[in-house]
This record gives C-alpha cells, structure tokens and sequence, in this order.
C-alpha cells in the first residue's frame, strides 16, 4: 500500500488542544512508512523548528503550516471608519501550509502571516482582541513578491467558514462564502480538506459536510486533500478521540468510504490521495534552502554588541563562564535593569533585527535554572522564564539579532515588555544560526550596584569601568575587601528577610560596622553609609538604617520625608511631610524623632517624645496652606 501524508497535525504545542510532542508524531509517521509528515499547530510555530529536528531524525521530509483563525468582516462596516479588529469575532479556521523549493520565501511568508496573527494581541494572554488574520491579510501573503508566485497553501476544511456553513439553515451560504475565498487568494493556492471519519469502521456514516465539501471542490475545480486533524500520534490519548495519526491503511480506507458517500467513482478516489501527496511534496522543506539550517551565527560579535550596549547603559553585567553549565553567550545583569536593557538593545537595533527569546508554552528554556535561594551577598539568579500557559510566551530570556529579513525568519509576538518575542524556544534558534545572547536578573550584581554607588558617593574609589564585564564574584569580593560599609549597606538593603536582617546585623557587630538608628533628618529611602558625627565612634564609617525600615510607614510617607528634608523640629515633620497622626507615631515608636527633640530640649527622653507628639497631633498647625515641600519654617515669636 502507498504511504500517507499527514498535512494536519497539532500536539503539545498547541495547549489544550493536542497532547503529543513533534518526537511522537515523527516517530509514528515513520513507523508507517510515511515519507513526510505536517505541523500545523495552532496559533502559532511554536513547535516547528523541534517538528524539523525530529523529522530529520527519522528520515522524514518535513512540512511547516499554522492552524490559525479568520477574523470577522464586521458587517455593519461601511468604510467611514475601522472598525475594531476582531470585535466582529471569528469566522472560522484554516490550515497555511508553507511551501518549499523557493528559498525560503515560502517560510518567511508564513513566519510573518503569523506575526501578523499576534500584532494586535497586546500583552495578555486573554486579551480583548483574538489571534487571527484577517482574509485579506492572508491573501496579501500568498505570493512571492519578486516572482508572483505562490508561497502558501490555504486548506479550507470543516473549521473554516464554509464548513461551518455547511450545518446551518443556509444551503446556498457556503457556495458564496467558497466563491469569496477564491476571489480573495490568489490562483493555485486553495485547497479543500477534507476530515476522515470518525473511525475506520465501514459501517460509520460520512458526515453530509464532508461530501458537500467535496462536491464544492469539484465544482470550482479546486484540489481536495484528506487529513485526519490529528491531535495526539497514537490512539488512546485522552480527549482527543479518533483524532490520532491514523496509519496508511486506514487513511486511504477514509478516501475510499467519502468517494462512495458521494457518488464517484476509482478515479476520483484516486484523484483525492493524489492531491493530498501532490500538495505534500510542494510544501516539503528543504532545511537548507528554505530554513537557513544549520547556518553559522556570529555569536561572539553579537554577545559584543550586547556588552556595548551594558556598557553604555552603565549597567553592571558578568559574561557567563565556561563552568556554568549555560550555552552559549550570555550575561547576568542587574536583576532591577533587566527590563531596561531589552529595551535599550531593541531600540538600538531596531524591533526588524533585534527580537526577545523567552520559553514559549511550557518548553523549558536550557537558561532557565534557577537555583535555590542562596544567603544573602551570595549569588542570586532569577527565574529566566517561566513555563507559558497561552499565546504570550514566558518572560525573555535573552536578545535574539538578525539582520533585516530576521522576521522572515522567526515568527513574533507582543512579550510582557510589549516588544516582539520569537515564537522559537532559545535552544533551537541555534538551528537558524540565531543563537541568542541569554540575559539573566542577578540578585548578586543588584547589591554590586548599589554598594558601587554608595562608595562612589563616601568619595571612595569603585570598581572602575574594566570591572564591568568580570566575574560577579570577583566584583562582590573586592567591594567587600575595600569597602565593607558600603557592601554590607547594599546587602541590608536587598535581603529583606528578618532572618537574614538579623543575621546581618550580628555581622555588622563582628566587623564593628556601626548600626545608625533611623533619623527622620538623616535616614534616606535606603540604607546608606555615613560617617559617625559624635560619641565614642566618631569618624567612623556607619550604616545609616533607612525610612523604610519604620514598620506601617507607607512609600508615599518615606518619599514626602525625604523631599521635606532636612527639618529643624517635629512639627516642621508633620507639617512639610504631610504625615498622618498614626505616621507620626510610627516615626516615633521607631526612635526616629528622638534627634529632634533632644535638639529642642537639651534635656530629654523618648517618652518625652511621645508625650510632645500626642500635644502637636491634638493641637492645629493654624495653617490654612500647605507649605511648599522642602522649604523651612520659620519660627516667628
């Protein structure tokens, strides 16, 4: 018996729709001697360069498509204005098989067709305007700009329009909706699919649809192809029924049962496998050709491009060493600018050559490891993506920089950050020649950063610009030998933990760092290091306790403090900072208010505080106009 070719097949990369992964499917393909075997996941590629790399395992040809919505015509539209995309819902599905032999301008055709699909999308996983295309974006698509020919087949089956139209109350709506497909794709780019029945069994019906279909596509003289819509490689698979890769035997058994269903005869059945195989060789990819397999990328002159950029951002970053067990080139960077840098080399680069690569629909990205939490001033890396349960892949991982037919080449999408996200998973760009250069948070180089400045500010030497791109380590090692003040200050500020705060300040204690108590007058948003003004540490290097530290004090209240500074009394507190009374008390409770008091009375105690905080909390400013933040009030007599 002659092989079989899926041309319709979704597995795990389409969640909640098919259940097996590329490696099953190509598994059982070749196991029934097929000689090519389709991906057509829905919504996306998000699976299609693994599909190849198993196909080329297996000695199968492969064959890229997309199974992808049709957005909606609103009906009421009458050219005055646009109306929103989608809001007229979605017609219908179609399968986009690419086609193969033109260099890849059949994959980039379809690379964009389904870019396209996502532009609109936003950056919810449910957002307000549905995945799709509409016709006429479809059709824009299907043919070779240099050569007018076409580069895209549109299976319309029992999902599109048309078949939906064939179970309604209309019997002529799906002849006029087939005829508006003609009219709107090009010449020899549509085909009609037709579904196999339920099971292999004779005595199964053939859905009226299904030979309608047939007749339809007859009529017009457009090809009919058989696909099974496979949603899992074997049978058994729960939730998608007869929707397995179904075997030679049994597919050619579907044709034959849907040929007698209609009235036609050998011939016609034999037209029917002829078609599905005839479309299946035009759309086979050539790896090589049409993919860019296996091309060599420039790696290291890209990961160059990208520390140029960490540099001008003044962004502390450490390369990846050879021991980290990462591959490729990448970069761990400050946790808090991680953001700013995708933005940054995307600017720079342009969003056609400069894409994200982040772990699309639960594919674990090799970046990804994440450590447990380590102690605080050890190394902390975050999560570099977490498993995507939708159409918005996970958070990025790294940059991914191209030249300017990049998007012919990879498929994108809105990410969390708004910018466009590759649909491919980091491991297998490398295929394309496209390793990306991973960026990861750390929580080390956060604390490196802030211990950096804090120095730079106390009129110390920092780590110099050569220090930039070393070892996160070494960079935490040296601030800790030459200026330990100000890298237990940035710890302090970072690990929030009580443990670990308490653990810190027993440090402090050992290395005889003194702890500053907070000051509404000299304590910032942070903690900071400060030289020590009197008593018997005078002159040495302290750790100033930040605002932030007062327990129930809100950040409006800390930002208000620390614009108002510096205050000469209480009430100046209350008044410029515009502090709430249980503020105040707050403020109070902590001790920070015991500075300006014992500036106000020479002789004094922290109740004492208490005691003068209840008598301004009860009594009125008499100030009908706020004063302006920062400036100080005088006292008249």
């Amino acid at each position: 018996m002659a092989p079989f070719t899926h041309l319709h097949a979704a597995g795990a990369f389409s969640p909640g729709h098919g259940t097996s992964w590329p490696e099953d499917f190509a598994e059982a393909a070749a196991a029934d001697g097929a000689a090519a075997l389709a991906v057509t996941d829905r919504d996306g590629l998000y699976g299609a360069l693994r599909h190849v790399r198993a196909c080329l395992g297996h000695g199968l040809g492969a064959i890229v498509g997309v199974d992808l919505a049709v957005l909606a015509e609103d009906p009421a539209h009458d050219g005055a204005s646009v109306p929103g995309r989608g809001g007229a819902g979605v017609a219908g599905r179609v399968v986009v098989l690419a086609r193969g032999g033109n260099g890849g301008a059949g994959w980039a055709a379809l690379c964009r067709l389904v870019s396209d699909a996502h532009a609109h999308t936003g950056r919810k996983p449910k957002g307000t305007v549905p995945v799709g295309v509409l016709r006429s974006e479809l059709a824009a698509r299907c043919l070779d700009r240099r050569s007018g020919r076409p580069v895209l087949t549109v299976l319309i089956g029992p999902d599109s329009d048309v078949g939906r139209a064939m179970h309604g109350p209309r019997f002529l709506r799906p002849r006029t909706l087939f005829r508006e497909w003609l009219e709107a794709l090009p010449p020899g780019v549509a085909a009609v699919e037709l579904v196999a029945p339920a099971d292999g069994e004779a005595e199964a019906p053939i859905a009226g649809g299904t030979v309608r279909m047939l007749r339809l596509a007859a009529e017009h003289g457009i090809p009919a192809v058989l696909t099974n819509a496979a949603r899992a490689a074997v049978p058994g698979d729960e939730g998608v029924g007869a929707s397995w890769l179904k075997p030679a035997g049994l597919m050619h058994e579907a044709a034959r049962r849907i040929i007698t269903a209609a009235g036609l005869g050998p011939a016609d059945l034999g037209n029917l496998l002829s078609n599905t195989e005839s479309i299946a060789g035009r759309c086979r990819l050539d790896p090589g050709p049409d993919l860019g397999w296996g091309a060599i990328g420039a790696a290291a002159a890209v990961a160059d491009d990208v520390a140029q950029t960490l540099r001008e951002l003044d962004v502390r970053f450490a390369p990846w060493d050879a021991g980290s067990g990462l591959p490729g080139h990448g970069f761990d960077v400050e946790a808090a600018q991680v953001e700013r840098v995708f933005r940054r080399v995307v600017a720079r680069f342009g969003p056609d050559r400069a894409v994200l690569a982040a772990a699309p629909h639960g594919a674990p990205a090799t970046t990804a490891a994440a450590p447990a939490p380590p102690a605080c001033g050890q190394p902390e890396l975050l999560p570099a993506a977490r498993p995507a349960q939708g159409p918005v892949p996970a958070d990025p991982v790294g940059i991914v920089l191209g030249d300017a037919g990049l998007l012919g080449r990879v498929p994108v999408q809105p990410s969390r950050l708004g910018l466009p996200a590759a649909q491919f998973a980091p491991e297998d760009l490398a295929f394309l020649g496209l390793g990306p250069v991973g960026l990861r948070g750390s929580a080390l180089l956060d604390i490196v950063a802030y211990a950096d400045a804090d120095a730079r500010r106390m009129g110390g030497a920092g780590l110099g610009p050569e220090a930039a791109g070393t070892a996160a380590d070494d960079q935490a090692r040296w601030l800790e030998e030459h200026h330990p003040e100000a890298f237990l200050a940035a710890r302090l500020e970072h690990c929030r933990d009580p443990r670990s705060q308490r653990d810190l300040r027993a440090e402090a204690e050992n290395l005889g760092i003194p702890l500053l108590p907070v000051d509404v007058a000299l304590s910032g948003a942070g903690h900071r290091v400060e030289r020590v003004a009197a008593g018997p540490e005078e002159g040495r290097l302290g750790v100033r306790l930040p605002l932030g530290s007062v327990p129930g004090l809100s950040r409006g209240d800390v930002g208000r403090l620390v614009a108002g500074q510096p205050y000469a009394s209480i009430a100046e507190v209350r008044e410029r900072a515009r502090l709430s009374p249980s503020a105040l008390r707050r403020l109070a409770d902590a001790g920070a208010l015991d500075a300006l008091h014992r500036a106000a009375a020479s002789a004094g105690t922290h109740a004492d505080v208490v005691a003068h905080l209840a008598e301004l909390v009860s009594t009125p400013s008499g100030r009908t106009t706020p004063p302006v933040t920062g400036q100080l009030a005088l006292e008249l007599a």
